[in-house]
């Protein structure tokens, strides 16, 4: 496996760099063998040399020759076992606190190999017609070979903005700007982002899933991607400080929540369909999907504030209130249950209320500061009585989520998008206080 840094995505035989990493790989036909897993004790070598290194890559044997112009090449090369102890350009971290070598090893593993591969812009997607910001979501690419923006990008922008080096901030522009374009170019007009780019150019804007009955349908992801993209925006300017950036996308953000404000009633409950979980289905309204967006308001208010657009500052924070206020309110308008003191996870459009003790319809209100202090309480408590079953797979998305019924699941079920539950789980715990989450039990 080769990494060019300039281009470092780019599947070569032979080519000539100054500087470049070399990692040992297992070939297709040993994935899931010991053979895979012997790679994690080969070397790797990071190489930065003052002249051109002819690099001949032979992948079938897993052989990668160096021929230096200069002939001694010790001074110029570092070694490590299995990955690399730093990132593309070369920076480090070191985790003092118990077991943080445990975490540092997995963090560089998970970056070289699973981050950094998943980048498809110069190889996979170097011909596809779109292939600029272009990511995968798996390595099982005979599987998922296409890019998602409506969800998966929202996931991956978050890790990279997480380890802010140079060339991920780069990325995650580049993937903005795929989202922007894709919504601009929606034929319907409505600047939908798509749940997926496929690599032959295929776009879908528009994918309804079956419930495992057939009872029920719902579209994925109706809003998910046009909220999200807010906050990846949000993340991306405070991390890289690009403010011409934000001015001169700023009308395409304005039009991502333009799918979003036509999903509001005039009472200010957002109709959502699906947002998040891959396969359940949920045609109406989600108390997820309200907090969720509420807060994007926020963000866009405070990125309006940027560009010294005060009065669109206001019409977005007037906005957040009316979502927040709906959301809020007792059943059947809002989502608050008064006689089980907790938010219910969503009712369909025949007005029928489904609650497994959802966790993010709990915790969101609360963290993004909309919830009363009453129910804010009564938030706490539940979560003090359900702790193991959010602590755990799969209970960590609702704590009753063995009585799903069959008009509920989809099919098939996939919990794939369900992972940033924790993310969120985490920042609700950080917020009242807690930093020892992982070993924290209730009395």
């Amino acid at each position: 496996m080769l990494f060019l840094k300039h281009g470092f995505d780019k599947p070569l035989k032979e080519a000539c760099a100054k500087e470049f990493y070399v990692l040992p790989f297992a070939r297709r036909e040993e994935d899931g063998t010991e053979a895979e897993k012997e790679v994690l004790d080969e070397p790797a070598f990071h190489v930065q040399a003052s002249s051109e290194v002819r690099i001949r890559l032979d992948e079938e044997n897993g052989i990668a020759e160096l021929e230096f112009e200069d002939g001694d090449a010790k001074d110029c090369i570092r070694e490590w076992k299995g990955v690399p102890r730093c990132d593309i350009q070369g920076n480090g971290m070191r985790l003092d606190f118990p077991d943080g070598d445990v975490l540092e090893e997995t963090a560089y593993q998970f970056y070289w190999r699973t981050l950094l591969p998943c980048v498809a812009e110069k190889n996979a997607a170097a011909d596809y017609p779109v292939g600029e910001g272009y990511v995968v979501s798996t390595l099982q690419r005979e599987v998922y070979v296409g890019t998602y923006p409506d969800v998966d990008h929202e996931f991956q922008i978050k890790g990279r903005i997480a380890a802010g080096d140079r060339f991920d901030l780069g990325l995650v522009k580049r993937m903005l700007n795929l989202q922007l374009k894709l919504m601009r170019e929606d034929p319907e007009g409505l600047y939908r982002d798509p749940c997926a780019l496929q690599p032959g150019g295929v776009r879908e804007y528009h994918v309804r899933r079956s419930s495992m009955d057939g009872e029920t349908n719902a579209v994925m992801f109706l809003v998910t991607g046009n909220i999200e993209v807010i906050e990846s925006a949000w993340l991306y300017v405070a991390a890289s400080g690009d403010y011409e950036w934000l001015k001169e996308n700023r009308e395409g953000l304005e039009n991502a929540l333009s799918l979003v404000i036509d999903c509001m009633d005039r009472y200010g409950r957002l109709w959502s369909d699906v947002y998040y979980e891959d396969q359940i289905i949920k045609d109406g309204r989600e108390c997820m999907s309200a907090a969720m967006a509420a807060r994007a308001m926020r963000l866009m208010a405070q990125l309006e504030e940027l560009c010294g657009e005060e009065e669109k500052k206001k019409d977005y924070l007037e906005l957040e209130k009316k979502l927040a206020g709906a959301m809020t309110a007792s059943l059947p308008f809002g989502f608050w249950d008064t006689d089980k003191k907790r938010f219910a996870d969503w009712v369909d459009r025949g007005s029928v209320c489904h609650d497994h003790i959802h966790l993010l319809a709990n915790e969101l209100p609360v963290l993004f500061d909309y919830a009363t202090e009453e129910q804010s309480e009564n938030v706490g408590k539940l979560l003090e009585e359900e702790w193991e079953e959010f602590q755990r797979f799969p209970t960590f998305l609702s704590a009753r989520i063995a009585d799903y019924t069959d008009s509920e699941l989809g099919l098939p079920y996939d919990l794939c998008a369900a992972g940033r539950y924790w993310c969120w789980d985490f920042a609700y715990w950080l917020k009242q206080g807690r930093r020892d989450i992982s070993e924290w039990e209730f009395p």
